[in-house]
C-alpha cells in the first residue's frame, strides 16, 4: 500500500514552522489531495464498495461549495500559473457576477437555482486534479439518488454517500488541520468563489495570511 504523507506529520510540522510560506503550504495541500486519493484507492481495493461517481456526472456540482483557506490559495495559484491575464480577468468577472447572487442565498436556495460550478465544463470538472476537499470527500453510491436529490430536488432521495470513505477522509484532514493550527494559521471553510475573489482583489491577502505583513 502507498505511504501517506501525513504519516510524517512531525517532520512536516517542523518543516512548516521554519518555512511558513505560500510555497510550502501549497505543497501540503498537494500532499493532502494525494493522501485522500490513496485512501479512496485502498478502500475500493479492499472492500465491496461500488462508487457510482464517474466522468460526466456532475449532479452535485450545482451545490454551494465551501473551501478551506489554504485550499483557496492553492487553487488561486494554479489559476495564475495556467491562465493568461485575459483569461484570468474573464473568469473573475464571471465569479464576481455569480457571488453577487450566491452571497444573498443559502445552500438550499443555491441547489434550487441550479447554479453550476464555474469550473464545470461540458459536465466535467476542469480543475478535477486540484478540486477542493469537499468535492473529494463526497462519494455517491447511487446515481439515481443523486439525480433525484440534486436535479429533481426530492427530500427523500435515498442513500447518497459512502460513509466509510467520508470518515477516513476526515481522519486525514484533521491531521493536516493540526499542521496549520500549530502555526497559528486559519484552516476554516468559506464559500469557494468568494474566497477566490477575495484573494484576487486583495493583492496583499496571501502575505497577510502567512503573517508576512
Amino acid at each position: 500500500m502507498k505511504k501517506y504523507h501525513i504519516n510524517d506529520s512531525k517532520k512536516l510540522l517542523k518543516a512548516f514552522k521554519t518555512n511558513k510560506t505560500e510555497i510550502f503550504s501549497n505543497k501540503l495541500i498537494q500532499f493532502l489531495y494525494e493522501d485522500l486519493t490513496t485512501v479512496s484507492e485502498h478502500i475500493k481495493q479492499t472492500t465491496k464498495f461500488k462508487i457510482a461517481c464517474g466522468k460526466g456526472c456532475g449532479y452535485c456540482c450545482n451545490t454551494r461549495v465551501e473551501i478551506l483557506e489554504p485550499e483557496a490559495i492553492f487553487i488561486y495559484n494554479y489559476m495564475k500559473n495556467t491562465l493568461n491575464s485575459e483569461q484570468l480577468d474573464s473568469i473573475f468577472s464571471k465569479i464576481k457576477e455569480i457571488t453577487t447572487i450566491t452571497s444573498q442565498i443559502d445552500k438550499n436556495q443555491h441547489v434550487k437555482l441550479q447554479l453550476p460550478c464555474i469550473f464545470l465544463n461540458n459536465n466535467e470538472c476542469s480543475i478535477y486534479e486540484i478540486r477542493p476537499f469537499i468535492c473529494r470527500e463526497y462519494h455517491s453510491v447511487d446515481l439515481n439518488s443523486c439525480l433525484r436529490h440534486y436535479v429533481n430536488l426530492e427530500e427523500n432521495a435515498g442513500a447518497l454517500e459512502a460513509n466509510k470513505i467520508k470518515d477516513s477522509y476526515y481522519r486525514i484532514i484533521l491531521q493536516y488541520r493540526e499542521l496549520y493550527l500549530n502555526n497559528n494559521l486559519e484552516f476554516s471553510p468559506s464559500e469557494f468563489l468568494s474566497s477566490l475573489l477575495k484573494i484576487h482583489e486583495d493583492k496583499e491577502y496571501i502575505k497577510k495570511y502567512f503573517g508576512k505583513i
